[in-house]
């Protein structure tokens, strides 16, 4: 794989694939530079913390300028022994159209970050599936003390994704205690559906850490639907059982969302809105 503690990062059209690491980064791990990565393929990969991909926010780390990009990439397959069976996060984060599929951790989420103060994540027209781990099937916010930063997903597909007994959160899981004004932690035009979880797709470690905003997402759970444009219907994909996420003819999902700062194009970079409005 890649260490990189030297400068900016740029990799394109590129696999990498069965590699470990002892720590962090089965596949690359990034100190303190800006990274961009396009068209790649991360697969089976393992490490203790980061299955595919880390760059911690600690000594020698991401100040609040470097930025981490991934555009039409694929993570599959990889596993931690801890946390973020694809990625420890905790840098500036722009992921668009990324699959994130069959991933696997022991403890927190297919994606980990602290989601500090200042540091900002921001998930376009992924897709997270077949996930499994025991708190946070898409992200776990896995930060128990300080204030939140900015988090958003925007027409995501977050679907079938497992909590290990004991677990919870089949998509989003946070320990994070409080927010203040710059904080943001939002769902928009998404579906959140179908997990394998005896708890709920959003959860929470108490009573009070501040959960995300959802609007115009069907969600598979109880206190969403009827407000903000949200849903609670079966979506309809088009093969939920072997993977295929897209959306048949007659789903309650079609034309449902909100056009306000929608991607211009889905996650199969078609171009939006195909019908009488924009989808989930």
């Amino acid at each position: 794989g890649i260490f990189n503690d030297w400068g900016d990062l740029t990799v394109a059209d590129t696999t990498f694939t069965g590699n470990y690491a002892g720590n962090k980064g089965g596949a690359i791990l990034n100190y303190g530079h800006d990274m961009a990565l396009s068209n790649c393929t991360i697969a089976s990969n393992r490490a203790n913390n980061g299955g595919a991909v880390s760059y911690p926010n600690s000594a020698g780390s991401p100040s609040a300028s470097n930025l981490n990009v991934f555009t039409d990439c694929v993570f599959s397959n990889n596993a931690a022994a801890s946390d973020g069976g694809a990625m420890l996060i905790d840098g500036h984060t722009v992921a668009t159209r990324c699959v994130f599929v069959d991933n696997v951790s022991a403890r927190y989420g297919t994606i980990a970050t602290y989601a500090d103060t200042g540091y900002s994540f921001s998930f376009t027209n992924c897709l997270f599936a077949r996930n499994t781990t025991k708190y946070g099937g898409a992200l776990c916010v896995n930060g128990s003390a300080g204030i939140l930063g900015a988090i958003s997903f925007m027409n995501c597909t977050i679907a079938s994704n497992t909590t290990v007994s004991g677990g919870a959160g089949g998509a989003i899981y946070t320990r994070k205690p409080s927010t203040n004004e710059y904080s943001v932690f939002s769902i928009r035009n998404s579906i959140v559906w179908g997990a394998n979880t005896a708890s709920n797709e959003i959860d929470r470690s108490g009573a009070t850490q501040p959960l995300p905003a959802v609007s115009y997402t069907d969600i598979d759970q109880v206190g969403y639907a009827g407000s903000n444009g949200n849903l609670n219907e079966n979506p309809s994909f088009a093969d939920f059982a072997n993977g295929n996420y897209r959306l048949q003819a007659g789903s309650p999902c079609l034309n449902a969302a909100a056009d306000l700062d929608a991607p211009e194009n889905d996650l199969d970079n078609t171009l939006r809105p195909q019908g009488d409005g924009y989808d989930m």
